[in-house]
């Protein structure tokens, strides 16, 4: 995931911190776990109701 889209979904879920760097290589659901720290309420509700992600796997 590039780091571009790591902010935004951090932003999001309303981690709006300069202070913290998301790391470069982190998924999207360790970055919401990460939010989820900091505001838990709030990162769970954006968390259920994110839209439909494309799996590339496939």
């Amino acid at each position: 995931m590039y780091v571009r889209s790591k902010v935004r979904s951090a932003a999001l879920c309303g981690f709006r911190s300069h202070t913290h760097e998301l790391p470069t290589d982190a998924k999207e659901d360790e970055v919401v776990d990460l939010v989820a720290r900091f505001r838990p309420r709030h990162a769970r509700a954006t968390a259920d109701a994110a839209p439909y992600r494309h799996d590339a796997s496939h």
